[in-house]
């Protein structure tokens, strides 16, 4: 299912996706995967199971293709997809250095459009089956805002769980289950009606 979180700056999206996505601690209560406290699981382990790209994504000073893959190592075809899905490979291909460009001042000189499709791009080399996405299309042109729909589109049919973090209404239109962070102190969950 896709569970959208929405809310006004500041109601707790990104720390609730920080918080799933296991880089923040609770300071209370407890979150449970399958019936099981994360806690207890092993943070290696829970991160493999995720896909997950951030708001404000970060990266190495070195190249495009180490900041994907990271220390993956996966067929040139899969990383061909990657770069399609994030509607990444025409930034690539145009770029006389292709995926051996280097990040400069760790990628910050990038426009954001561009740091997002990498994020996404590096997010996809995992196939965890949890999805957790920050503003994905945040600072995206209609091409990037269409492939992230599709993306998002592709891992519900591939049965992942997702979980976005979000007010674009394209993807609240896709949204099995909202859940509205402005209600306090406890939020809203409300069911889509499809």
């Amino acid at each position: 299912q896709i569970v959208s979180l929405v809310g006004f700056n500041g109601s707790g999206k990104s720390t609730l996706i920080k918080i799933l996505a296991n880089i923040l601690d609770l300071s209370r209560g407890k979150i449970q995967i399958d019936e099981v406290d994360i806690g207890q699981l092993s943070k290696e382990w829970l991160r493999r199971q995720m896909i997950f790209s951030p708001q404000e994504p970060m990266f190495i000073d070195g190249n495009l293709k180490e900041n994907i893959l990271g220390a993956s190592e996966v067929d040139n075809s899969v990383l061909v997809k990657v770069l399609k899905d994030a509607d990444l490979h025409s930034y690539v291909n145009n770029h006389e250095k292709g995926i051996g460009m280097i990040l400069d001042n760790r990628g910050e000189n990038l426009p954001v459009g561009i740091r997002k499709r990498i994020s996404l791009a590096r997010s996809m080399i995992s196939d965890g089956q949890i999805v957790l996405f920050d503003e994905p299309t945040e600072g995206l042109d209609k091409n990037g805002k269409e492939a992230v729909i599709n993306l998002i589109q592709d891992f519900k049919n591939r049965k992942k769980t997702i979980v976005i973090a979000s007010n674009d209404q394209s993807i609240i239109d896709l949204s099995d289950t909202l859940i509205d962070l402005n209600s306090k102190p406890k939020p809203t969950v409300v069911r889509a009606k499809k």
